[in-house]
């Protein structure tokens, strides 16, 4: 990841009116200090300095670490980079049309795997301003392009494709980045317009292959990265210890993606996923994790060879977002963690309906699945410290803690019925009454409606039988009580802090 964002940088700029004087040497000092930071060093082969400061032969290269071994390596080479005074206290930046980037990586026999990669730009164009300690990059560029152009090495296996073209492309990009520095800390803030984002993949094989092509429109970034002076790639707790952290926000205004899968010389499968919208954040700062990913209008279009018909389905809107703590708190204290789940609007086409329901007898209508979990937990490891979390794996230790959860909202609907929740529990340290579990205390109350009809259109279809259906409906009774309208059931389960386990008052357990 560290590779990507430092790659990146040589393309970052910033917008905005000149705060005070830089010189092309200060900028390839901050240019420099940027990637160095990110785990590169830097070798120049010639540097000419005059009005302008001219650098040629730059290779930039990083340690890569592949599945314990440290043998692998990213390489970026510029024949050459030239810093031009413009006299108005601003400075630009040009850089060569193609930067080749190799990595290498260990592979499965003596010979590492190897990949050359064009990092391409047309038109590309940067001023830099600002001053020492915190300069602003202004670019624009009509394509910034990556493009694979060779995939070797005897460590790919027996398995490697034959053929395996990749290339990718967005433009027209335009946008800013700051770089500033204070006392132990760099930070990186960027605000990017990235233009359209198009993707192409080939892989042939003995056998077969597949062609993958996309394209995302509007596409947009922005963010800020925070890093020690001192960044050490190598070891994740100490970077996180050091200050490292950031948010970022990604997002598009519609994508599609077409894709085409053979098979001896034939068509097995072929389609196309699309989608009206995207948008994917992600924030990393005091020990915790944020992850959120959601769509809007996502539609999957496929054909199977095996299926007389076409595979049709969309959601209307889709979301994830996680929270997670991957420190313990100083103070040995709970930290905050949430799960949040949307599928809204999910609809079949009617092919696909009727392969379990071809009388039509389940309603139809859009599903939906909401969920909102909420908690309160004890991490007892470091999850930045890779040793501390094999030595809990060896030993066997619970990861953490659960001290609190609240279900702050259960929402689905479906072949025309619903259930509906919320409740909260805490958790205590005694884990007699429920086998080695700490006990909870709280309660749950539940809503649901159409579960009579639900089943009875089941026997209909001949998934259940009559006798199913009776020993379920003996079994809610147990749990639920009537609701106020027809064909409706609420219950609320309790557990006390006693440890007795409570349905609707009565005592189950």
């Amino acid at each position: 990841m560290k590779r990507a964002i430092g790659i990146a940088a040589l393309g970052a700029v910033s917008a905005g009116p000149a705060l005070a004087d830089v010189t092309p040497q200060e900028v390839w000092d901050n240019l420099a200090g940027t990637m160095r930071s990110f785990g590169y060093s830097i070798d120049v082969g010639e540097t000419g300095q005059g009005g302008d400061l001219v650098l040629s032969d730059v290779v930039m290269s990083s340690p890569l670490a592949v599945e314990g071994s440290d043998d692998g390596e990213v390489t970026v080479t510029l024949s050459e980079i030239t810093f031009s005074d413009q006299g108005d206290g601003t400075v630009r930046a040009e850089f060569p049309g193609t930067m080749p980037i190799e990595v290498t990586m260990p592979g499965d026999d003596e010979e590492p795997v190897r990949l050359l990669i064009d990092y391409t730009q047309t038109g590309l164009e940067m001023t830099v301003s600002g001053d020492p300690d915190d300069m602003v990059y202004d670019f624009a560029a009509e394509e910034l392009a990556l493009v694979l152009r060779e995939l070797s090495g005897e460590g790919l296996g027996d398995d490697a494709p034959e053929v395996f073209d990749l290339s990718m492309a967005m433009g027209p990009v335009e946008g800013t980045t700051e770089i500033g520095e204070s006392g132990d800390e760099r930070t990186y803030t960027h605000d990017l317009q990235l233009g359209d984002l198009t993707y192409d993949a080939v892989v042939e094989e003995d056998d077969g292959g597949g062609n993958f092509s996309g394209r995302m429109t509007g596409v947009a970034s922005e963010g800020t990265t925070r890093l020690p002076a001192e960044a050490d790639f190598s070891d994740p707790s100490v970077l996180a210890a050091g200050g490292f952290g950031g948010s970022g926000v990604f997002t598009h205004q519609g994508s599609e993606n077409e894709f085409s899968i053979s098979e001896d010389g034939a068509t097995t499968s072929q389609g196309t996923l699309s989608s009206e919208s995207g948008r994917f954040a992600v924030e990393m700062s005091d020990g915790s994790f944020v992850y959120d990913i959601s769509g809007s209008g996502n539609q999957l279009d496929m054909s199977v060879e095996e299926l007389p018909f076409p595979l049709q389905a969309s959601i209307d809107e889709t979301r994830l977002g996680l929270t997670l703590p991957l420190t313990p708190a100083e103070d040995g204290s709970p930290r905050d963690a949430a799960v949040a789940l949307d599928l809204s609007g999910f609809t079949m086409a009617d092919e696909i309906w009727a392969i379990f329901d071809p009388q039509r007898v389940l309603p139809r209508d859009p599903a939906t699945v909401h969920l909102d979990l909420t908690a309160q937990v004890t991490p007892l490891v470091n999850f930045l410290d890779p040793e501390a979390v094999q030595q809990m794996e060896e030993n066997g230790d619970a990861p953490g803690e659960l001290n609190a959860l609240t279900l702050n909202e259960l929402q689905i609907e479906a072949v025309g019925s619903s259930l509906s929740g919320e409740g909260a529990f805490t958790f205590g340290e005694s884990t007699e009454a429920f086998g080695g579990m700490p006990q909870p205390e709280g309660e749950v109350r539940l809503e649901a409606s159409g579960i009579n009809r639900l089943m009875d259109a089941l026997v209909t279809m001949g998934v259940m039988t009559e006798e199913d259906t009776m020993g379920m409906r003996m079994m809610m009774a147990m749990f639920t009580v009537p609701g106020s309208a027809p064909d409706t059931l609420s219950s609320t389960i309790e557990i006390n802090e006693q440890g007795h386990v409570l349905a609707n008052g009565q005592r189950i357990q």
